[in-house]
């Protein structure tokens, strides 16, 4: 909790691991990832490998702008500018975290309640399988 004042803001770490065998993908890009030329995991490739963004609500109100939490870190997209609503993880050995806010604080004379958060994580998943065999000419009679 996050003292503003007479209010506070609720704050929650979310913690997220990859328990698969294959890589999340960006969704913007996960058409291409199994293509020869961006099939690489080299620096220029840091926003296609291993991430992927999530968006955290208050329950019941996800329709409502007011009810989704900012999430740090933020995604920003191609012209560098910030969506603070959505949060990027970037897996490194498999794990990340992000940490989200209330966007309004609760007044501190607000009692306890219980409400559960709806947590969307939006990404592309690859997986690849290698087999050895071997290709015989067949057999004439």
């Amino acid at each position: 909790m996050i003292p503003v004042e007479k209010e506070i803001k609720p704050q929650f770490l979310i913690f997220v691991e990859n328990k698969g065998k294959g890589n999340p993908v960006n969704l913007k890009g996960y058409d291409s990832a199994c293509s020869k030329s961006d099939y690489t995991k080299d620096s220029s490739n840091k926003d296609l490998w291993n991430v992927a963004t999530i968006k955290v609500y208050t329950s019941g109100k996800e329709e409502e702008k007011e009810s989704q939490l900012i999430c740090t870190p933020s995604l920003k997209d191609s012209a560098g500018a910030i969506d603070e609503t959505t949060g990027f993880l970037r897996f490194t050995d498999n794990k990340d975290f992000v940490r989200c806010t209330f966007r309004d604080g609760i007044p501190k004379s607000s009692e306890a309640f219980t409400s559960p958060l709806k947590v969307v994580i939006d990404y592309g998943y690859v997986q690849s399988i290698a087999s050895n065999f071997f290709i015989e000419k067949p057999y004439k009679r």
